[in-house]
């Protein structure tokens, strides 16, 4: 039976992936990865997988490796994933794998060094080509082609379809707003028992104009700024809105 090598009796022997110390036995620690054992023993960590029929990275405590009983070498693209270990970097990677940090980040497409405990990495270049083939092919023309067919028509149709013209032509007297109309009746009844025909009244209440409005009123019909320092012209608009849409049951003198 083959003697069991405690850590302190081997020397790593660096820059080479064929086994060169003695063949071992070595009990699996807390805290041991396969990277670590195999720099203390001087080989690689594909040696050890290999000799051991292991399938992935995880060792456990007192689970019994065998080292170095054949030389083997490493070829660096045997194993196209990696499964990242706690204390895993970017560089012990690409030197168990005989590969650049440069290419590590390029078939994973990384912009840092950072890597996480848990995930995979590609370490070899058989699936590099199917990203960087599709990434190009998909998303350029769909947005150089949705970007100018929308939005122009969109502008320059609602431009002309503008209020201000019809605004325009309303009249410039509160008198003038006082039609035969049932609506404007109405409205003139009211705008004397609310503010006395005065477009500055202001109540203590938070009321404001010849048709008292409240902010919230006002701003719903599509006002602006405080109701009191619209024009006449504007407030017999907005009135004239509010009516339409819901009646007198806004103003509590609409009797």
């Amino acid at each position: 039976m083959k003697k069991v090598l405690a850590a302190s009796t081997v020397v790593a022997v660096a820059g080479s992936f064929a086994a060169t110390a003695n063949a071992a036995e070595y009990t699996v620690k807390s805290g041991d990865t396969l990277w670590a054992i195999s720099q203390q023993y001087g080989t690689s960590v594909a040696n050890i997988k290999a000799e051991n029929n292991l399938t992935s990275n995880l060792i456990l405590p007192k689970q019994v490796l065998k080292i170095n009983e054949k030389t083997v070498k490493a070829a660096p693209h045997d194993t196209t994933l990696y499964h990242i270990v706690a204390g895993d970097t970017l560089g012990k990677i690409a030197a168990q794998f005989n590969v650049t940090v440069a290419d590590l980040k390029a078939w994973n497409n990384l912009s840092s060094d950072l890597i996480i405990a848990g995930k995979t990495l590609k370490v070899s270049a058989q699936q590099a080509p199917v990203k960087t083939y599709q990434a190009p092919a998909q998303q350029a023309p769909v947005k150089t082609y949705q970007a100018p067919a929308q939005q122009a028509p969109v502008k320059t149709y609602q431009a002309p379809a503008q209020q201000a013209p019809k605004a325009a032509t309303t009249q410039t007297s509160a008198a003038s707003y006082a039609t035969n109309s049932s609506v404007d009746a109405h409205l003139k009844l009211i705008m004397q028992r609310e503010s006395g025909g005065n477009p500055r009244a202001v109540n203590p209440a938070g009321y404001y104009g010849l048709f008292q409005f409240s902010p919230s009123t006002w701003a719903a019909v599509g006002g602006t700024g405080n109701p009191a320092d619209a024009s006449v012209e504007e407030q017999w608009k907005r009135a004239r809105i509010l009516y339409t849409q819901y009646g007198a049951q806004h103003w509590s003198t609409a009797y």
